[in-house]
C-alpha cells in the first residue's frame, strides 16, 4: 500500500509531522483497546480497571499485564489436547501483531527527528565528465534515527531510520491492530466473560 501524495500546498515537513501524529493518534487507540480488554478481564468498573491499568508504567508492561487477563478469561488448553483453543490462537496472533510493532513505535517516540537532503537529477552532461555535477533538485526530507549515543551502545539492530512512507505504513498497521483488538474484545472475548 503507498500513500497518497501530499497536497502541493503542504511542506513535506509537515507531512512528516502529520504521519508522526497519525501513529501517535494510533498507538492512543490501541491503548484505549487494552485498557477496555483490562476492565472486561477484570470484571470491574472503569475506575478500578484504571487503577490496575494505568499504575502500570510501560506499554510493554501493560501489554503483558492485559495479555494475563485476557488468558485468564480464555479456556485454559486441556492437558490432553496439542493446540490451544482457537479463541486463544486468535489473541496469540493479535498480540504478536502488536508487539512486532513496538520496535517503530519506541524509535518515533524516542529517536531525534533529522534532516536529510534527497538529490532528485543531476545534470547528465557534466556528470560523465568527473565534475561533481551541478544539483537540479535538493528536497530536504525529515527522519526519525537513534541517537548516535544509543547507536553506540550497541543495543539497537541495524534499524533504519523512519521516513514518511514509513510513517504512514506503520499507521495504518497500528490502527489496524487496534481495530483488531476491539473486534477480538466485542466478538470473541465476550461470550467467555461471566
Amino acid at each position: 500500500m503507498t500513500r497518497k501524495k501530499a497536497p502541493p500546498w503542504m511542506h513535506p515537513n509537515a507531512e512528516f509531522h502529520m504521519y508522526v501524529g497519525f501513529c501517535v493518534t494510533a498507538w492512543a487507540k490501541v491503548e484505549d483497546q487494552l485498557f477496555a480488554l483490562c476492565t472486561d478481564s477484570l470484571g470491574t468498573s472503569k475506575k478500578r480497571s484504571s487503577i490496575v491499568y494505568y499504575k502500570t508504567p510501560s506499554l510493554e508492561s501493560r501489554i503483558s499485564l492485559v495479555d494475563e487477563l485476557v488468558e485468564t478469561v480464555l479456556p485454559a488448553r486441556p492437558k490432553d489436547a496439542r493446540t490451544d483453543h482457537p479463541d486463544v490462537t486468535t489473541w496469540k496472533k493479535i498480540l504478536a501483531d502488536v508487539k512486532r510493532l513496538l520496535a517503530d513505535r519506541r524509535q518515533i517516540a524516542h529517536s531525534p527527528v533529522s534532516v536529510k537532503h534527497d538529490i532528485t537529477s543531476i545534470d547528465p552532461k557534466t556528470a560523465g565528465a568527473g565534475i561533481s555535477g551541478e544539483f537540479r533538485d535538493v528536497m530536504p526530507s525529515l527522519e526519525l534515527d537513534f541517537s548516535m549515543g544509543e547507536r553506540l551502545r550497541g543495543k539497537i539492530k541495524k534499524r533504519p531510520p523512519l521516513r514518511v512512507d514509513d510513517l504512514s505504513i506503520h499507521g495504518v498497521a497500528v490502527q489496524s491492530a487496534a481495530n483488531a483488538i476491539k473486534q477480538f474484545r466485542e466478538v470473541v472475548l465476550r461470550p467467555h466473560l461471566k
